[in-house]
């Protein structure tokens, strides 16, 4: 429940935690012990005992004998205290949020500093010397039906667990009720007008006559509360009442403000939200299958467990709303805003999402299975456990389902898919920049006029893959699987080709087909004569000795490249990247330089134009000035000066 992991917090909350047994408790308190986390201490003699800062959270401490313990900062959330007696035990600064306390004795207790939200104060005994703070000591009298038409105008009761508390006909004008427990409250007659009862839980509360005029009840659950035609209520909560008590299904609620308001549960079914203002509501587990809710806000809404199949969605605004879970079978959600979305689990089964903006989106264990993504933006989206996109394949997740799904020009720039089962997957004219496809399944997938440049295709299986036109600039294809691919026309610039594998059924251009030869050390011949390497990635090859005369090698990268004694005689060299490469005996009369990088190359020997030769030598000289002034420069071939007339 600490993790913050959505998937492991659901499986938490479906499987009721059992008490643990403690065993000998004294030798461990002695030990230093002081985790005690949903331990079974029903009865248990603790008098005395020093638990300061221990952790309780969720124990059973039901009759436990506490008297004169200290308990000050420990942790008891959630713990069970029913009949416990806590005379004169120090609870200073504890935490006893939702904790049930029915019936425990605290005579003579301290509680000064205590966190009691939510805390169950019924029959609680205290005494004169008991020290609370005057916030929960009121409370205890109201729970407790102590100082009965005592006004409670402005009262701070936030949190306060008030549950089937008698109000009758109170003051509680601008009373702050935030987050309190009212379910069940006899709030008959109230003056509520202008009180804080956001996120507070009146469910099956009484407010015949009630005056809540001016009210905050943002996020308050109005479910089976009783009004009348007396009961003073704003329109906008009215209206409210009226949908989650099913009083407002045939309602024309047609740019209705309803943001904020507490829908959970609701049947909501067919009803017409087209523009509506649902910005941050609570709508968990609401039924909203069929809903026109066009164009409406539901911006950081939760629509968590809630059933939208077939709802209208389009163009609606989702950024940042909580749909884990959520059932979207058959919906639309065309051009829709889904930016940051949680999805969590949800089922997409059949949605159309073509022009949906999915950026930066939580998908883990969503099902897309024949979702419509065409033209979807799902860059920097998270469709995998541990954020890996779209299924890891060795992760026990439900997301295995995007074979043969659509996603023509999907925007999945930076995307994290590697190990993802993207078989026969249409991706024709998507952007896959920088994305990470690592050992990823794209088998008979149509990738033609893709955009992955810089992209990360190592070992990935690209079997009957269809590349052509595709952009596949600076990609590391090293060790992809290549068999059969088309890749004609595809934009192959600097991709890294090392051990990658191809067969006589790869269809791919004769300049790339001869770059895969060099890099794999399969060249046919060693006579490369006007050949048309422009662009080629050539890091660390050896083409010592090769005949290269006229070639094209303008902007390739032959970073630590072997060209010793090579005939690189009129060669186009412009932009070419000759770092580190050994260049030495090469014959390069003749050859283009411009801008070509020549840092730390070796070219001892090498036959080079005079202007060259020149710009060279005052470039080491400067080298040699740059390490004297422990300053570095990266060290370039400038086109040379033209010739004054």
């Amino acid at each position: 429940m600490d993790s913050g992991d959505p998937q492991l917090i659901q499986i938490a909350k479906a499987y009721p935690v059992t008490l643990r047994p403690v065993g000998d408790l004294g030798a461990k308190l002695e030990a230093g012990e002081r985790d005690f986390r949903w331990a079974d201490l029903r009865k248990a003699n603790l008098s005395q005992r020093d638990l300061s800062g221990a952790d309780l959270r969720g124990a059973n401490l039901n009759r436990a004998r506490l008297s004169q313990v200290n308990l000050s900062h420990a942790n008891l959330s959630g713990a069970n205290l029913t009949q416990a007696d806590l005379s004169g035990a120090d609870l200073n600064g504890a935490n006893l949020s939702g904790a049930n306390l029915l019936g425990t004795n605290l005579i003579g207790a301290s509680l000064l500093g205590a966190n009691l939200t939510d805390a169950n104060l019924r029959w609680v005994v205290i005494s004169p010397k008991t020290q609370m703070d005057p916030k929960w000591h009121l409370v205890w009298t109201i729970i407790n039906g102590v100082a009965q038409g005592e006004s409670l105008a402005q009262a701070d009761l936030s949190g306060a667990n008030l549950e089937r508390a008698d109000l009758r006909g109170r003051d509680l004008t601008r009373a702050n009720l935030r987050g309190a427990r009212l379910a069940a409250a006899n709030l008959r007659g109230a003056n509520l007008s202008q009180a804080n009862l956001s996120e507070a839980n009146l469910e099956g509360a009484d407010l015949t006559q009630a005056n809540l005029r001016g009210a905050k009840l943002e996020l308050a659950n109005l479910r089976r509360v009783l009004v009348s035609s007396e009961t003073q209520l704003d329109p906008k909560w009215r209206l409210v009442w009226e949908l989650v008590n099913g009083r407002a299904q045939a309602r024309n609620l047609i740019y209705a403000d309803l943001s904020r308001a507490n829908l959970s549960q609701a049947d909501l079914s067919g009803v017409k939200l087209t523009g509506a203002s649902l910005v941050e509501a609570d709508l968990r587990g609401t039924n909203l299958s069929g809903a026109n809710l066009r164009w409406a806000e539901l911006g950081k809404a939760n629509l968590s467990q809630a059933d939208l199949r077939g709802a209208n969605l389009s163009q609606t605004n989702l950024n940042k709303a909580n749909l884990e879970g959520t059932n979207l079978c058959g919906a639309s959600l065309i051009k829709a805003e889904l930016v940051r979305a949680k999805l969590v689990g949800a089922k997409l089964v059949g949605a159309k999402l073509i022009g949906a903006n999915l950026s930066k989106a939580s998908l883990v264990g969503t099902d897309l299975r024949e979702a419509n993504l065409i033209g979807t933006n799902l860059s920097e989206a998270k469709l995998g456990r541990s954020g890996l996109n779209l299924l890891d394949v060795n992760a026990p997740s439900p997301l295995r389902y995007l074979s043969q799904t659509d996603l023509s020009g999907a925007d999945l720039r930076k995307a994290n898919l590697s190990r993802a089962d993207l078989s026969q997957v249409k991706l024709i004219g998507a952007n896959l920049s920088r994305a990470s496809l690592s050992r990823a399944d794209l088998s008979g997938a149509d990738l033609s006029a893709a955009s992955l440049n810089k992209a990360k295709l190592g070992e990935a299986n690209l079997t009957q893959t269809k590349l052509g036109r595709a952009k596949l600039r600076n990609a590391y294809l090293s060790g992809a699987d290549l068999s059969g691919a088309n890749l004609r026309g595809a934009d192959l610039k600097l991709a890294n080709l090392r051990r990658s594998i191809l067969s006589p059924e790869t269809q791919l251009d004769a300049k790339w087909h001869l770059v895969w030869e060099l890099v794999n050390g399969r060249p046919d011949n060693r006579n490369l004569e006007g050949a048309d390497l422009s662009g080629a990635n050539l890091n660390w090859i050896d083409l010592g000795g090769v005949k290269l005369v006229g070639a094209n090698l303008s902007g390739a990268n032959l970073i630590g490249a072997n060209l010793s004694g090579a005939d690189l005689s009129r060669a186009n060299l412009s932009g070419a990247d000759l770092s580190w490469a050994d260049l030495s005996y090469a014959n390069l009369e003749g050859s283009n330089l411009d801008h070509a990088t020549v840092e730390g190359a070796n070219l001892k020997g090498a036959r080079l134009d005079f202007k060259w030769k020149w710009i060279w030598l005052s470039l080491w000289l400067k080298g040699l000035a740059s390490i004297w002034f422990d300053h570095r420069d990266t060290l370039y071939l400038p086109p040379p000066t033209p010739a004054k007339r």
